[in-house]
């Protein structure tokens, strides 16, 4: 296994479902320094394994912008993990296809889901 997957504490390969989950969710706090500040963190999961976990500030509020944003999370999954699911599900309507376009050139199809079993396990 190389160093980079041991010290993100991932399962072996084949061990990872090929269908993720994405979603972003709202995070209530303040940063001291920004009190507009809109926290919301971001996660990539491949059920149970949770893949990337990103907290961001003021995310947009345009869905093409915010889907640039999760897909560029879900590729960074991607490169963390050393596999590309077949498709990623999210619960959000307005940003399957923001996520579609930068994604589908990797080969991986979005999808409208109404749960994501694996995120509310995390």
């Amino acid at each position: 296994m190389d160093t980079r997957r041991r010290k993100l504490n991932l399962p072996p390969t084949a061990e990872l479902k090929r269908g993720w989950e994405l979603e972003i969710a709202p995070v209530p706090g303040l940063i001291k320094d920004d009190p507009a500040a809109r926290l919301a963190t971001i996660f990539v999961v491949a059920p149970p394994f949770v893949l990337g976990c990103e907290t961001v500030n003021r995310p947009s509020a345009e869905p093409d912008e915010l889907g640039e944003i999760l897909a560029r999370e879900v590729l960074a999954a991607v490169e963390n993990a050393g596999v590309t699911p077949t498709h990623v599900s999210i619960r959000h309507s307005t940003l399957v296809e923001p996520i579609a376009k930068a994604l589908s050139p990797r080969g991986i199809r979005v999808m409208l889901e109404d749960e994501l079993p694996g995120v509310a396990d995390v």
